[in-house]
């Protein structure tokens, strides 16, 4: 029977490649509309195409290609065809080359389909590695002939990304410390050491000052109910997450991180980083604008931010400027970035606005990280400190009531 590649729209607006065996791509398409999804694109696949995507599936699956691989592999590709290799061969190179099985293996796929007659863009939207960013990218480089240009821009790109998502876990990684050490500390005082003195303190019936009455009270409501407790948080952790993936609980959780101190600011630099600079590589790669900001939408991360990028789309499609809804919507993007992209529609250069306001708030952002940085540290060492200091007084206040001192 033959087979389909087909490209739809899920209910939240993700789009989703799979492969179908169907009597016609008509068929195909009531396959997917009888799913609940929106059919983009239906096309046959070639022989050697379904070949590939059958060769190694099982490798692919235990090794996969990792996203930060792409890097070297865009890289190496763009030097292989800048020096006047066909694609074809560049792949192979690029094949023998690699030594994870999993990429070895996607780049074979990848090469067969290309060798089979279907366009490199396509090859790619076969495997999840590849994001709609990098196909889109690839699409537009294959009509304009700037391949090499395209290949070492996403390289760029997926660079400064990864360096981004490095700064935000390492920054993380000493605040997420003394938070569990100060889960940990609580916990032994409590479980452990505080238990230990309510004989010798209660042993002569006097009241104790209120420090200690109030560390023994603790102590004993976490003794009675720390499964309940331990259970709860799992619990609040779990629904936030499931509540965090429906349309109107991610809207509402998004919403709410952007208006923290400290962090709606890094969040929404973050934003305005990812929209500009992946805008500006789009465009200046030749991509529609309807598919650049379909793609961009898909990048953000921020349900909210989601938002603006459908309004966008809907003004844009009644023919007005892209910088109506930025204005509109200063929470999310600030004012300056919408007068920016007003500035650049109404002088042609968006393209260099949009690089412009992505280095301007990449600084920002960097800025913003390290300021969170200086005052979460101090601010978690200080909340611990007073934690073990306050159940230390209280012990030595209670100790000395006991004795009338």
């Amino acid at each position: 029977m033959p087979r389909f590649h087909c490209t739809s729209l899920d209910a939240s607006g993700k789009e989703r490649s799979e492969i179908l065996s169907a009597a016609s791509s008509a068929d195909a398409a009531d396959m997917i509309k009888k799913s609940g999804r929106f059919v983009l694109r239906v096309k046959p696949m070639a022989d050697g195409k379904v070949a590939a995507a059958e060769a190694g599936s099982m490798t692919v699956w235990l090794n996969p290609a990792r996203r930060k691989d792409l890097v070297l592999i865009f890289r190496q590709l763009a030097v292989l065809l800048d020096s006047g290799l066909g694609i074809v061969q560049a792949f192979n190179i690029l094949e023998r080359q690699t030594s994870r099985a999993g990429t070895k293996k996607m780049l074979q796929m990848v090469r067969l389909s290309v060798e089979s007659g279907v366009p490199l863009s396509e090859a790619m939207s076969q495997h999840r590695v590849f994001t709609p960013y990098i196909i889109n990218i690839v699409k537009a480089a294959e009509i304009t002939g700037e391949m090499e240009l395209a290949l070492n821009s996403l390289a760029d790109r997926l660079e400064a990304s990864a360096a981004f998502k490095r700064q935000i876990i390492t920054s993380m990684i000493y605040p997420g410390i003394v938070v569990i050490t100060a889960g940990i500390v609580i916990g032994i005082l409590a479980l452990w050491v505080i238990p230990k003195f309510k004989p010798l303190l209660g042993e002569r019936g006097r009241s104790l000052p209120f420090a200690t009455q109030t560390i023994m009270d603790a102590s004993n409501w976490i003794q009675s109910y720390w499964l309940h407790l331990f259970v709860g948080i799992v619990c609040l952790i779990v629904f936030i997450v499931v509540f965090r993936k429906t349309e109107e609980g991610g809207k509402i959780i998004d919403v709410v991180l952007l208006r923290i101190p400290l962090v709606g600011g890094v969040l929404r630099c973050g934003i305005v980083v990812n929209f500009s600079k992946n805008m500006a590589i789009l465009f200046s790669s030749g991509v529609p604008l309807m598919d650049a900001l379909h793609t961009v939408r898909g990048t953000l991360g921020n349900k909210a931010a989601v938002m603006v990028m459908d309004e966008i789309m809907e003004d844009v499609l009644e023919g007005h400027a892209i910088s109506g809804p930025l204005l509109r919507n200063p929470r999310i993007f600030p004012n300056m970035v919408g007068e920016m992209v007003a500035t650049g529609e109404e002088t042609g250069e968006l393209v260099k606005v949009l690089d412009l306001a992505a280095d301007i708030y990449h600084k920002i952002l960097e800025s913003n990280i390290k300021r969170m940085n200086s005052m979460v540290e101090p601010l978690l060492i200080l909340t611990l400190g007073s934690i073990v200091g306050f159940v230390f007084y209280g012990l030595i206040s209670g100790m000395l009531a006991v004795y009338g001192l």
